[in-house]
C-alpha cells in the first residue's frame, strides 16, 4: 500500500502536485522542477542542443570515435573446401590450385571472409608461399562444383547452416587455367633447407568483422571471382587443402 505521508523538502528540486487523468480521477504526482516558478522538466528537441544529434564521439585528444555496429542477425555463410590431388609445381611459376566466382547474372554480393590452405610438400629443399588473385573470368580445366554439392573426401560448396538456400557462387579445383585481374592476397606457407617431406598451413586472408576495413568483395551482376595458387622457388610435388569461407546478401 502506498505511504499517505509524503515528505517535502522546501526549496526547488521536488513539487507535489495533483492532476486530473482523462477519466477524470485525482492523483497525487511528485513534478520534477522548482516550485517557486511555472517551468518543470519536460521533452526537449535534440536538433536544439549543440552536438547532441551527431553520430560519432569526438575526443578532442584522438579524434573521432569508430562507429562499430556488430551483427545482431548472422549470415547465411557458405564453406568451399577443396583438396586437390597430388600434383607437381614448375619452379618460380605460380600454380592455381582452386578459385571460387559468381557470373554476371548473379543478383547477390559476394563477401570473402577467410581463406586458408593446408599443404602437405615432397622431399626437396624450396620455400613455398600461397596467393589469392583476382579473377574477371572463368577458370578452364580442373574439377567443376555446384553449390550445395555434397560433402566428399575432395570437394564441397554448400551453407554451414543445411537450413540455408544454396549459393550463387561455384568453384573449380585441382589444376586451372586462369588469367589473373591482380594480387590480392599473400601468405608463406612452409620452407626446408633439406630434401625431407614437410608441410605447413596459413590463414592467407582473414576479414576482421567489426573492423573499419571491407571484405574482398564480389559484386552483384558482374563476373568476378577469386583464385588461390601456389609458388615455390623449386619444383616440388604438393598436395594442398583449400577452404574459402564467404556470405551473399
Amino acid at each position: 500500500m502506498a505511504d499517505s505521508n509524503v515528505a517535502v523538502t522546501a526549496g526547488a528540486g521536488t513539487l507535489i502536485d495533483t492532476r486530473t487523468t482523462t477519466g477524470g480521477e485525482h492523483r497525487q504526482v511528485m513534478v520534477l522542477g522548482d516550485p517557486d516558478a511555472d517551468a518543470v522538466v519536460s521533452v526537449v528537441d535534440i536538433s536544439t542542443i549543440n552536438g547532441a544529434a551527431a553520430e560519432v564521439a569526438t575526443n578532442p585528444l584522438s579524434g573521432d570515435a569508430l562507429n562499430v555496429n556488430i551483427n545482431a542477425v548472422q549470415l547465411a555463410t557458405y564453406k568451399m573446401t577443396v583438396k586437390p590431388g597430388a600434383a607437381a609445381l614448375s619452379a618460380n611459376t605460380l600454380a592455381f590450385r582452386a578459385a571460387l566466382w559468381h557470373l554476371g547474372t548473379s543478383v547477390r554480393t559476394v563477401r570473402i571472409r577467410a581463406v586458408e590452405v593446408n599443404v602437405a610438400v615432397s622431399a626437396l629443399a624450396q620455400s613455398l608461399s600461397a596467393e589469392v588473385h583476382w579473377i574477371n573470368a572463368a577458370p578452364s580445366g580442373g574439377t567443376a562444383i555446384t553449390s550445395a554439392t555434397t560433402p566428399s573426401a575432395t570437394a564441397a560448396l554448400r551453407p554451414l547452416d543445411p537450413r540455408d538456400a544454396g549459393c550463387e557462387a561455384q568453384g573449380a579445383y585441382a589444376s586451372l587455367t586462369l588469367t589473373s585481374a591482380g594480387l590480392t592476397a599473400t601468405g608463406f606457407v612452409a620452407a626446408s633447407s633439406s630434401a625431407a617431406l614437410h608441410g605447413g598451413g596459413v590463414k592467407i586472408y582473414d576479414w576482421q568483422e567489426g573492423g573499419p576495413q571491407k571484405p574482398i568483395t564480389l559484386p552483384a551482376g558482374t563476373l568476378s571471382g577469386i583464385a588461390v595458387g601456389f609458388l615455390s622457388n623449386a619444383a616440388p610435388t604438393i598436395t594442398p587443402t583449400v577452404e574459402i569461407t564467404f556470405t551473399e546478401v
